[in-house]
């Protein structure tokens, strides 16, 4: 032991020295502005890198996953909260459109966000609740709740179901309630023209006088989910009414009215093929009366980056003969049996799906009388639950300059806005409706 303790007691002390030894030999530490770094510096100024016009790389803000819409062999199918073991199916994001598309949450970029409520691929929200029935936590005295979470207000709680025009009706008339937020209100004004905009105002039928058609547009579209019969598809129904020609016209003095009532079937889907069906019924006052039907759908395809390319139709049912009392020149009644019908349309269409649940589409078509279409479509979503919409059609008559073309020319443009009074909730993703309500863009009358 005392030997090995000396040895130990030698090498403690001798290791300075051979520290010192070392550093003698090899040289002393130096500073960084001193010889040895420079001769570093120079050794590997070879091997570096010319970076100085390089910039950085933006990576997009997010993955776009949709795998799990794939089943059955390969076949696409809908992505939505009607599959899953408790009726909720995957989760989908995409990179152009954010987490709106899907979930129609306000605010993209996460799974989770605390102004979705229970949905297909936004999860379950404990800041929201399950809207039920009956919630005693809602805050309506027991009251059930649908305004719970379907704003944009991501604090918005079950304690906001009596906040806004669909909270308060639904804590006035329980058992009465609406779900809100497949619902849309719109009003706006528009201008039209096209063959019956002219008249007869001689008994052979030869003198026709004309006139455009201006005035103000109201309605509503609802949809409602097929759930309870297994199946991914839903109900829409809806109505518009106008008043047009408000002052009259040159050969008659009676306002324009017109109701059209648009109700049929459809599908919704996130990415994949979707479709619609819908029966279009209008009837007219003015100086004449008549009921007209046609049958009108939409055929598109949604690919993963938010846009759609399909086929719209319209083709009459059912046509109509009324009696037209027009004034001519001399002030005198003039009554004349005029015969029409719905024209049949075929669209080809672009749609580009916007955040919040808005659009923009162009269409380029014909008709069965080898007239041309031209048309465009803006839901444009400005503020909250409210979307600025903007409508133009061009039918393109087949009939020259000198063969009365102007007479069956045909045009609609309309402005207005359509407001969602239960916002962007779970239940709007898939059962608001796919079609529009019928105007006098998507059903043209035409004289037979």
């Amino acid at each position: 032991m005392f030997r090995s303790g000396r040895c130990r007691r030698i090498s403690v002390l001798s290791f300075p020295w051979m520290v010192l030894w070392g550093l003698a030999a090899f040289g002393s530490p130096v500073m960084a502005g001193e010889g040895v770094v420079h001769a570093a510096a120079d050794v590997f100024q070879t091997e570096r890198v010319d970076m100085s016009d390089a910039s950085p790389v933006r990576r997009p803000r997010r993955d776009v996953s949709v795998s799990h819409a794939v089943h059955n062999g390969g076949e696409l199918k809908q992505v939505s909260y009607f599959e899953g073991d408790s009726g909720y199916g995957p989760g989908v994001f995409e990179s152009t459109c954010g987490c709106e598309t899907v979930c129609d949450c306000p605010v993209g970029g996460g799974y989770v966000d605390p102004g979705c409520g229970i949905e297909a691929s936004c999860g379950f929200e404990t800041a929201c609740g399950a809207e039920s029935w009956v919630e005693p936590t809602c805050g309506c005295d027991g009251v059930g709740c649908d305004a719970c979470c379907d704003g944009y207000d991501p604090t918005c709680g079950c304690n906001a179901c009596c906040g806004g025009i669909g909270g308060f009706i639904d804590c006035l008339f329980p058992r009465l309630r609406i779900q809100w937020a497949q619902l849309d209100l719109f009003a706006g004004v528009a201008g039209h023209t096209g063959p019956m905009n002219f008249a007869n105002i001689s008994g052979t039928g030869t003198d026709r006088r004309g006139t455009g058609s201006f005035g103000f547009y109201e309605g509503f579209n609802k949809g409602v989910g097929l759930r309870f019969f297994g199946t991914d598809m839903a109900w829409q129904s809806g109505v518009r009414f106008t008043q047009n020609n408000l002052s009259g016209a040159g050969f008659t003095d009676e306002t324009r009215g017109q109701i059209f009532l648009t109700s049929g079937i459809f599908r919704t889907v996130d990415y994949g093929f979707q479709y619609g069906l819908v029966l279009d019924y209008l009837y007219e006052d003015w100086y004449y009366r008549s009921d007209l039907v046609q049958l009108r759908g939409e055929l598109g395809w949604v690919n993963r980056s938010c846009n759609v390319f399909g086929l719209k139709f319209a083709v009459g049912v059912d046509d109509d003969t009324a009696t037209t009392s027009v004034l001519d020149n001399s002030g005198a009644v003039v009554r004349n049996d005029i015969e029409m019908e719905a024209m049949t349309q075929y669209r080809l269409f672009y749609r580009h799906r916007l955040a919040r649940l808005g659009a923009c589409e162009g269409f380029v078509g014909w008709t069965d009388n080898d007239d041309g279409l031209l048309g465009m479509e803006l839901d444009l979503p400005v503020h909250g639950n409210l979307l600025w919409n903007t409508s133009a059609t061009y039918l393109i008559p087949n009939e020259g300059t000198g063969s009365g073309g102007n007479q069956e020319e045909g045009w609609n443009l309309a402005i207005g806005f359509t407001y969602r009074p239960g916002g962007l909730g779970a239940q709007s993703r898939y059962s608001r409706p796919l079609l529009k309500v019928a105007d006098n863009g998507l059903m043209m009358v035409d004289r037979k």
